[in-house]
């Protein structure tokens, strides 16, 4: 008999494909996983709407008014005949989806969902592409701007867009809640996406380095795709876990793994760039640890090694961060904490709480007792 797949499962099973592809474990959640509420006001939600010009747009932009391309700007960018069908749109007059933005104190404002749609407005009008497979305006086809009649070009220039912005006063953290409801483009943004949206220029330096360093790309062996910004939550994840354990207490405040990240970048944009030397050359000493003790085999169980799993990478990035072992010691006790290791993978427990749900307090606290359990066996400190 041929199994039926609810919508449920289809969903799983394609979240599992686009993990696999990114290099990390698929975690399932559980259901009683969820967000915290968080007790904000109806009235701190401010989002004032303007109707703007496309000239205006681009002046923002090239006045630095706007930044179009900032750097959490996504690798996965429209095609040439899909930038030409949003401009022949302008032409024939047929509205598009609004802008959103972000407003800072100083008036800066942030693209927050639109950035394709916007990037290939104003492109086009500074003469970057050529219209390509148009469907109705055969005389437009293979123009650039500067080559459109002046009809055709006033037309662009003089669209208006509904723009919406949020306010400076609105809390940052309503922001983040606020950029996951309007996230409406085309390929939807993940939320290290969307956090990135949020971090300021010393925190995403931070999140890059990290993830683009050789002592975290020889622990994770290439591994991690960082196209849709997976490797770089994952530096994200050590710094917000790392910062929050306790060995006498765990994790002690926490209430869900999303919500402490989003904090986390807010936390770090606080910070100067001498505190993210320090994280970064911190992180670097604990994949270091972490490469010497598991080698080839680091944040993958046996069975899937060719994938690296979230909660081994944190789990033990933390623990061996607060050891004071030289690498060479590590080393020599390699072979006995994969032996360690493998056995623990055999209680239910421990296997469960590094595979589903794994941001939860009761699996992250498991997760850190396993780890410093098998440090003990193997004499480290």
């Amino acid at each position: 008999m041929e199994k039926k797949f609810s919508l449920k499962d289809v969903i799983a099973i394609t979240e599992e494909k686009e993990e696999n592809l990114l290099g990390m474990e698929y975690e399932p959640e559980e259901e009683e996983v969820r967000e915290a509420r968080l007790p904000y006001r109806e009235e701190d939600i401010r989002i004032g709407q303007k109707m703007v010009s496309a000239l205006q747009l681009c002046r923002w932009i090239d006045e630095g008014e706007l930044d179009l391309y900032p750097e959490y700007q996504r690798n996965l960018v429209w095609d040439l005949q899909r930038k030409s069908l949003l401009i022949e749109s302008l032409l024939l007059r047929i509205p598009i989806p609004a802008f959103y933005l972000d407003e800072g104190w100083d008036g800066q404002k942030n693209l927050i969902d639109g950035l394709q749609r916007l990037s290939a407005v104003y492109d086009y009008v500074h003469g970057n592409f050529r219209l390509r497979g148009l469907q109705y305006l055969d005389a437009c086809e293979s123009r650039c701007f500067q080559e459109l009649d002046k009809r055709y070009q006033r037309r662009i220039e003089n669209t208006s867009f509904v723009v919406y912005i949020l306010d400076s006063r609105c809390p940052d953290m309503v922001k983040f809640d606020v950029f996951k409801r309007i996230n409406t483009g085309g390929v939807a943004l993940n939320f290290q996406e969307i956090r990135n949206a949020m971090a300021n220029s010393h925190t995403r330096k931070l999140l890059q380095c990290m993830s683009n360093g050789k002592p975290f790309l020889q622990a994770t062996r290439g591994k991690v795709s960082d196209v849709r910004m997976g490797a770089q939550e994952l530096c994200l994840r050590f710094i917000a876990l790392d910062r929050l354990y306790k060995p006498e207490r765990g994790f002690v405040d926490y209430l869900e793994l999303n919500r402490l990240l989003d904090s986390t970048v807010l936390w770090l944009n606080g910070r100067t760039e001498e505190d993210g030397a320090r994280w970064l050359q911190y992180f670097e000493g604990c994949m270091d640890k972490c490469y010497a003790l598991f080698g080839e085999y680091a944040f993958s169980k046996p069975q899937s090694r060719h994938l690296i799993n979230r909660a081994l990478f944190t789990s033990w990035s933390i623990a061996l961060g607060r050891v004071s072992a030289s690498l060479e010691e590590l080393g020599d006790k390699s072979s006995l904490a994969l032996a360690c290791m493998e056995r623990y993978l055999e209680e239910r427990a421990y296997y469960n709480a590094i595979t589903s749900s794994t941001g939860s307090r009761r699996n992250l606290e498991i997760q850190m007792e396993v780890a410093g359990r098998i440090l003990e066996e193997i004499h480290v400190s």
